[in-house]
């Protein structure tokens, strides 16, 4: 089931194509149909449920530790999907780590 979406996060995010991630929804829908489209952006508002605050990190003159955050954010995520492949949290992972480093936080 989740190897079918990796097509699918590449084309939404731009993996390969993008410097940043983008939402590429209506490519997406044109290639794989609506179904696809809400199964894939459902995964991936699961994976963004886990809140990282990077500012609390500069506000403490700690060090991001990014891979920290990564570890956690994908242990959360694999908590309700156990069976999700690696190559779809990474999509994933790139997507969310951008929005942390650009904006400081996940909302």
């Amino acid at each position: 089931m989740f190897e079918e979406l990796i097509q699918p996060a590449k084309i939404y995010t731009g993996w390969d194509e993008s410097k940043i991630p983008i939402k590429n929804i209506k490519r997406v829908e044109d290639f794989f149909g609506k179904k696809t489209t809400e199964k894939l952006i459902e995964l991936k508002n699961e994976f963004f449920e886990y809140k990282v605050f990077k500012r609390q990190y500069e506000k403490e003159n700690k060090k991001v530790d990014w891979n920290l955050m990564k570890k956690n954010v994908t242990s959360a995520f694999l908590v309700k999907y156990p069976q999700c492949c690696q190559e779809l949290i990474e999509i994933f992972w790139w997507t969310y780590s951008f929005f942390v480093w650009k904006e400081g936080q996940i909302y």
